[in-house]
């Protein structure tokens, strides 16, 4: 299990855990 990062529609980066893309 780990952080994602990716970009939300206004170019910020948020943190995912990556279990959620599992």
């Amino acid at each position: 299990m780990g952080i994602i990062l990716c970009k939300d529609k206004d170019g910020r980066w948020r943190e995912y855990s990556s279990v959620r893309f599992e």
